[in-house]
């Protein structure tokens, strides 16, 4: 994921809402248009991450990815889930009111020697914000499955729309695999948007995702404790680079999880998240907190089933 330029489109935003409320509808500069469209142009379909889960263990989950979040994680991991699986997330950006993010994630597995997954993710301004109605949806289609005891291999194919004043669209594919060795260690790695796909606006303009790359070692003890190393990298970007860690612990009896994480982004500051999941009969709440060294602390909730 890249933060930053989801920060500066926050500040953005937060500083056009001030403007607004402070003047009349006329009074507002003439250049704002062209303003909001110059930032929303630049900081279209940057990654957050994604998942309750993962979010209190720092998005680290590249390499343990067992949820329907691994249509995003790491598709490879859909091939564990031996459960239907459904998960709808929600948070508030920064806790500003001002941004909304938004996902959907479902497993259907015992498809041939793995599983199907779907996923829609939903980024956009909310109704406070009056002066714009700008919105982000990513569709994912994914599949992952087993080749052998100890590897396991997955892609999605991704089609990616901007709703605005001047829309825009795209499609894009990751690939994406899980190898175990031992009892107790998996790697993972995942190649997001491999061909750089473009997103083309209706002004003709083209934005082009760049190539990324997470790899991810996780330690896995029994049903109780995950612990995940993951080096977040945009290939063509020697200095973008982000360092993750995350630990999940279940009590005995897994009713309660506890979380912990961070993340190290390239200015070198730490991002603080920690979380807890609940677990009763076939469905499960969590919960995450994330302190961010710039902005204010987002919550994240979510709810899951499995069946």
């Amino acid at each position: 994921m890249r933060l930053g330029r989801i920060i500066l489109f926050t500040i953005f935003i937060f500083f056009i809402f001030s403007v607004s409320r402070s003047t009349t509808p006329d009074a507002r500069p003439s250049t704002l248009d062209f303003l909001l469209s110059t930032q929303l142009h630049a900081s279209a379909f940057d990654r957050l991450g994604a998942g309750v889960r993962a979010k209190g263990m720092g998005d680290a989950f590249t390499a343990i990815s067992d949820d329907a979040s691994s249509v995003y994680w790491n598709q490879a991991g859909i091939s564990q889930i031996t459960k239907k699986n459904i998960i709808l997330n929600y948070r508030d950006l920064y806790s500003l009111g001002l941004i909304n993010y938004g996902e959907i994630f479902f497993i259907q597995p015992g498809i041939w020697r793995g599983g199907l997954g779907f996923g829609v993710r939903h980024f956009g301004t909310s109704a406070k914000v009056d002066f714009i109605d700008y919105n982000e949806n990513t569709f994912t289609i994914a599949y992952g499955c087993e080749i052998k005891k100890n590897l396991r291999l997955g892609a999605a194919l991704k089609y990616y729309d901007v709703d605005y004043d001047i829309d825009a669209n795209g499609f894009g594919i990751d690939v994406s695999a899980m190898y175990s060795f031992g009892d107790y260690f998996t790697l993972g790695v995942l190649i997001q948007d491999c061909l750089e796909p473009e997103i083309e606006w209706e002004t003709r303009a083209v934005d082009r995702l760049p190539l990324n790359i997470r790899t991810g070692l996780a330690f896995k003890w029994e049903e109780f404790l995950n612990v995940d190393i993951d080096v977040d990298k945009i290939a063509d970007d020697e200095d973008d680079e982000e360092l993750h860690i995350g630990l999940e612990y279940w009590l005995p009896q897994k009713i309660i999880g506890i979380r912990v994480g961070g993340y190290q982004q390239r200015s070198s500051k730490w991002v603080g998240t920690m979380g807890f999941g609940l677990r009763y009969d076939v469905f499960q709440l969590d919960y995450s907190y994330e302190h961010h060294y710039l902005l204010s602390s987002t919550h994240f909730f979510s709810v899951g089933l499995e069946f």
